[in-house]
């Protein structure tokens, strides 16, 4: 038997262009976490809403990349469990429970 690596094209950005938001077709609350993550990547160290972690489940995000700016965000998903699992020059990016 041989192990078969299994990867997906379900791949998608929380807000790849927010121009896109308006066309999408989903409930009222995962469209309201969308934008309110959004949000919370705009340049610098914004504090993100008290339910940023839950927002992020919310659209089944499994993969944050952050820049060093992002600090503030960084310490809310690592306070809940989110663990760094790779490292660039740039970016650190984090999955839930590693």
């Amino acid at each position: 038997m041989r192990g078969l690596a299994l990867t997906t094209t379900d791949v998608h950005g929380v807000d790849p262009r927010s121009f896109y938001l308006q066309s999408l077709d989903e409930p009222a609350a995962q469209h309201q976490a969308r934008i309110d993550l959004s949000q919370s990547m705009r340049n610098g160290n914004v504090r993100p809403k008290a339910d940023f972690v839950q927002d992020l489940a919310s659209l089944d995000v499994r993969y944050v990349c952050l820049d060093k700016a992002k600090k503030r965000i960084r310490d809310v998903i690592t306070r809940d469990g989110w663990t760094a699992t790779r490292h660039n020059a740039r970016l650190t990016c984090y999955s839930p429970g590693g």
